[in-house]
C-alpha cells in the first residue's frame, strides 16, 4: 500500500511541476519549458492510475485538490508571483476542507 502513496505523490509533484513549468513558459516563451510541461502532464495519468490500484478514489481525489495550493506557493516562491487575499483565503479553505473530510 505504501507504494501507492508514492505513486500518488509522484502524480501530485508532476501536476504541480507541469503547471509551474507552463506558467514559466508563458512568461519566457522558451520552448524547452513547454516540452517539460508536456512531459510532466503525460506522466500524471500513469502515476494517478498506479495510485488508484491500491487507494480509493476519494483519497486520490482529495489529495489532488492540494495541488492548487502547491501551485500557488510554487508560483510565489519560484516565479515571484503575488498572491491575492482571495487566493490565500481559497488555499486556507481547501486545506480546511481536506482536514475536515479526513476527520
Amino acid at each position: 500500500m505504501g507504494e501507492h502513496y508514492l505513486y500518488l505523490l509522484c502524480a501530485l509533484v508532476f501536476t504541480t511541476t507541469g503547471q509551474l513549468l507552463y506558467r514559466h513558459y508563458h512568461n519566457t516563451k522558451k520552448h524547452l519549458f513547454l516540452l517539460l510541461t508536456l512531459i510532466s502532464f503525460i506522466l500524471v495519468p500513469f502515476f494517478s492510475y498506479k495510485s488508484l490500484i491500491g487507494l480509493s478514489i476519494d483519497v486520490v481525489y482529495m489529495a489532488t485538490s492540494i495541488t492548487i495550493v502547491f501551485v500557488l506557493l510554487g508560483g510565489r516562491v519560484l516565479l515571484k508571483e503575488e498572491l491575492s487575499k482571495h487566493q490565500i483565503l481559497g488555499s486556507i479553505l481547501i486545506i480546511l476542507g481536506i482536514v475536515i473530510y479526513n476527520v
